[in-house]
């Protein structure tokens, strides 16, 4: 068998490896599915104002595929841990207009007020999609909840930064903060500052680091898709223009002359052992509804933390920690399992990558009856359910300071997966390495053969 016979056999084995690997690949990745990442475009949420109730109105651009219908899914505004969705409606590839774009109007929008997050999966041919479009949740609707918002502000650890936080806000809604010259012009007309997603309990945190202009200036919180009377009476909150910055928190020294609590700084300052000593494992109910015996949590949600409890407590109240803030907790506020039963809560300080991170101990008599950390929550974040501090956030230069300041990088929101699917590119890869081995074995036994009785014909 010639040399040049074995490499024309070679190459031929390899192109045609290819070719089949792709095909395969293909097959396996595309058989009558959405390809991953093909998702719609410029999704937008707006409240329309109806003859008699108040409409949703969702747009986007639709994909490349013009034969695409969409479904639309309501959803929980959960972290996708317990995210729950569900078909709420489809729409025919009929309504695609002639600029691209698709328009649904729920003429419903708060009839699951359990699910008020919609997602969009685009469907090409009899499957269903693979994946679908960040969440986007309802903001605020007008009358009496437009009321309750609030936003107020606390200084910052470094200079020429502030805490903002914005309660009561719709579940899982867009709050976007906007500094303007006017309550009644700075959603329209100012400029953004940050943005945050309103927790499941309706807070939205934001560390603002920013030099403003000389004189007083009124920061709103805005929501994407108001109406146009709303975006005419946010929340607002005036800011001065400099603040020399107060620092991370203060010393675990500080005390309040409350026993209970005072008993369990001092146990955080002195290490893990003293501070494990005072878990309080009780009665609690985790996520599926079981009542077990361990102590309530939060990192990223709730649970209920047993098995690696010590573990989990110690990360979450290391000694290195400084004291941000003390507060009596309002049991009739008190929505996350970890605050019930609870007197007091110890909101803690530590230094993150780029911005300050929070966590809380809450106490009882009986010690510590639960805790949350991480999750990048601000210190901020934790005070929820307040009546009343004892020791309050940091009002004055306290000497502990962070690193410099970086700039604000907003998220990208969190994807709904419907179902998981391998990339393309390993897919290809593999399958064309493994019929080419196949090919180039197989061409070279018959190629062999072929040598072999011409050799005996000879």
């Amino acid at each position: 068998m010639s040399e040049s016979w074995k490499e024309s056999a070679l190459v031929r084995a390899v192109r045609l490896a290819v070719l089949i690997g792709v095909f395969v690949a293909l097959a396996i990745g595309n058989a009558g599915t959405v390809r991953a990442g093909e998702n719609p475009q410029n999704v937008s949420l707006q409240l329309r104002q109806g003859p008699q109730n108040i409409a949703a109105v969702l747009t986007w651009t639709g994909i490349r595929d013009t034969t695409a219908s969409y479904e639309v899914y309501r959803r929980t505004p959960h972290d996708l841990s317990v995210q729950k969705a569900s078909v709420y409606a489809t729409v025919p590839a009929s309504a695609r207009k002639p600029d691209g774009t698709v328009e649904f109007v729920d003429p419903q929008p708060t009839s699951l007020p359990d699910k008020p997050c919609y997602s969009i999966g685009a469907k090409v041919g009899a499957a269903a999609p693979d994946s679908a479009t960040p969440d986007l949740c309802l903001p605020t609707l007008p009358g009496p909840a437009m009321v309750r918002l609030q936003v107020v502000s606390n200084l910052g650890p470094d200079a020429n930064s502030w805490y903002l936080t914005g309660t009561n806000f719709a579940p899982g809604s867009d709050v976007v903060f906007r500094e303007g010259a006017s309550r009644a012009t700075a959603c329209a007309e100012g400029t953004p500052l940050g943005a945050a997603q309103a927790t499941s309990d309706g807070y939205a945190f934001l560390l603002l680091r920013i030099e403003l202009p000389q004189g007083r200036h009124t920061v709103a919180a805005c929501q994407p898709g108001w109406l146009p009377e709303q975006l005419q009476e946010p929340p607002t909150v005036v800011l001065p223009t400099t603040q020399a910055g107060v620092g991370l928190g203060y010393p675990l020294s500080a005390r309040t002359g409350i026993a209970e609590v005072d008993r369990v700084l001092e146990a955080i300052q002195k290490g893990p052992d003293s501070m494990i000593a005072l878990l309080h494992p009780h009665e609690a109910t985790t996520n599926a509804g079981e009542t077990v015996i361990g102590v309530p949590a939060w990192q990223c949600g709730e649970f209920v933390s047993r098995e690696t409890l010590s573990q989990q407590a110690t990360e979450a109240m290391p000694p290195t920690s400084l004291l941000y803030a003390v507060y009596r907790i309002d049991p009739g506020r008190a929505q996350w399992q970890l605050f019930k039963g609870a007197d007091y809560a110890i909101v803690l300080a530590n230094r993150g990558p780029r911005d300050p991170r929070g966590s809380v101990a809450t106490v009882s008599l009986e010690g510590i009856v639960g805790f949350g950390w991480a999750c990048q929550a601000l210190p901020s974040f934790f005070v929820r359910a307040n009546a009343g501090f004892v020791i309050p956030p940091p009002t004055e230069p306290t000497g502990f300071t962070l690193p410099g300041p970086a700039p604000f990088a907003p998220g990208a929101g969190n994807t709904l997966v419907l179902r998981q699917r391998a990339p393309l590119l390993p897919i290809i890869l593999t399958a064309s390495a493994s019929i080419a081995l196949a090919s180039f074995w197989f061409a070279r036994a018959r190629g062999w053969w072929r040598w072999r009785r011409e050799r005996l014909h000879d």
